[in-house]
C-alpha cells in the first residue's frame, strides 16, 4: 500500500494528464455519435424578389408622375371595362354597348389630349387606335395585359408579354404606360418619319399609319376615320 502511495505521490501529474485526455476522448465520443444519430438540416433558400421587368426606352417615363403633361393619370382605372367575354376583332366595336364607349372616351379623352400635346399625334387618332384596337377596354390584350393597342412584342422589348390566340403582345402595368408606349411606339424606330405629320388633320395620319403597317388590317384607314367621325372624336384635338 506504501508503495502505491509512493507511485502516485511521483507520478500524479502524468496521471492527471492521463485522465484529462480520456475524459477529452469520450466527451468528443459521444458528441460524434449524436450528430451521427441527428437529422440533417435542409439549407434555407433565400426569398427571390418578385418584380416586373421593364421596356427599356419607356422605364424612365412610366416611372414618372403625371408632372409630363398627362393628367390624371394616377386615376385611370379600367376595371369597369374589365368585363369577361370573347376576343373580340376590328368588326365587332359596334356591338359593344354605346354607354360603355361613351364612357370611354370621356374616361380616356385627357389622357388622349395630353399625348397630342406631348408627341404631336392627334388625340383623335389615338382614342380612335384605343376605340378600334382595344374595343372600349374589351379585347383580350387589354383585358389579359392592359394593352389598348394591340401592340405586338418586339425584339427591344423588354417588359411584360403574353401569347394570344398565337400573336405575342406586350403587357403594362397601367392603362397610361400602354397609351404613352403608344405615343413612343409610332414615332419612333419604323414609325419615325410620322414625328413629321405633328398638327396635321387626324385623315393624315390614318393614311400614313396604314402605310407604315402599323395595323395588318384591311382598310385601316378607313376603319379609324370612320370611328372618330362616328363619335366625333376631332373635338379632343381642338380642346
Amino acid at each position: 500500500m506504501g508503495k502505491l502511495a509512493a507511485f502516485f505521490q511521483r507520478n500524479w501529474f502524468k496521471i492527471a494528464l492521463a485522465a484529462l485526455l480520456i475524459y477529452i476522448t469520450f466527451k468528443k465520443e459521444i458528441r460524434l455519435q449524436m450528430n451521427f444519430h441527428r437529422p440533417m438540416e435542409q439549407p434555407t433558400e433565400a426569398p427571390r424578389e418578385e418584380g416586373r421587368i421593364r421596356e427599356k426606352f419607356t422605364d424612365f417615363l412610366f416611372g414618372r408622375k403625371a408632372d409630363d403633361g398627362l393628367p390624371g393619370a394616377e386615376q385611370l382605372d379600367i376595371q369597369p371595362f374589365r368585363k369577361e367575354n370573347s376576343y373580340v376583332d376590328f368588326n365587332t366595336l359596334a356591338a359593344i354597348p354605346v354607354s360603355m364607349r361613351e364612357a370611354f372616351i370621356q374616361r380616356f379623352g385627357d389622357v388622349a389630349k395630353a399625348e397630342q400635346e406631348k408627341f404631336g399625334i392627334p388625340a383623335s387618332i389615338v382614342l380612335g387606335n384605343a376605340l378600334l384596337i382595344g374595343k372600349a377596354g374589351e379585347s383580350m390584350p387589354v383585358k389579359l395585359g392592359l394593352n389598348f393597342f394591340g401592340l405586338p412584342c418586339t425584339e427591344d422589348w423588354q417588359g411584360e408579354k403574353g401569347e394570344i390566340e398565337g400573336r405575342c403582345y406586350r403587357y403594362y402595368e397601367s392603362a397610361w404606360m400602354s397609351f404613352r408606349d403608344h405615343s413612343l411606339f409610332i414615332t419612333t424606330g419604323k414609325f419615325s418619319s410620322l414625328r413629321t405629320l405633328k398638327g396635321q388633320p387626324y385623315a393624315e395620319w390614318a393614311e400614313a399609319l396604314e402605310k407604315a403597317g402599323f395595323q395588318p388590317v384591311p382598310e385601316y384607314a378607313m376603319q379609324v376615320k370612320k370611328v372618330v367621325r362616328q363619335y366625333g372624336l376631332e373635338r379632343w384635338d381642338g380642346k
